[in-house]
């Protein structure tokens, strides 16, 4: 995986891509929910999200040679008044870069991060 800007990744199809995500905020029911390739999944806390990037599924244009764009978006829910906090680290089984997130609480509602993965 090669982080191309912060959230844009060029990766290889078939690669498998993980997503440790890590309540570390204030104490909160941890609710994360992730969506890509048109459907999604809940996070269950402490079992990294593992995705095949397929390039068959993607449907977004790339500038990229030969690639296909597609987004993967995380929700993130709090059950806090404030302080909470979710960290975040993206990486690829091929290797190359490791990416690091966070997402704070802003109020009540849920916040979402949508990341583009550029499949070659």
């Amino acid at each position: 995986m090669q982080t191309k800007s912060p959230g844009i990744f060029q990766v290889r199809d078939g690669e498998v891509i993980t997503i440790d995500v890590k309540s570390t905020g204030a104490q909160t029911l941890f609710g994360v929910n992730y969506s890509v390739f048109g459907g999604g999944s809940p996070v269950i806390e402490g079992q990294p999200i593992k995705v095949t990037m397929d390039k068959s599924k993607a449907q977004g244009n790339s500038s990229i040679p030969g690639a296909k764009s597609t987004p993967l978006t995380l929700v993130f829910s709090f059950s806090s008044n404030s302080g909470g906090k979710y960290d975040l680290k993206v990486s690829g089984d091929a290797g190359g870069d490791t990416y690091t997130d966070f997402t704070q609480q802003a109020g009540k509602g849920p916040k979402a991060i949508t990341y583009i993965f550029h499949i070659v």
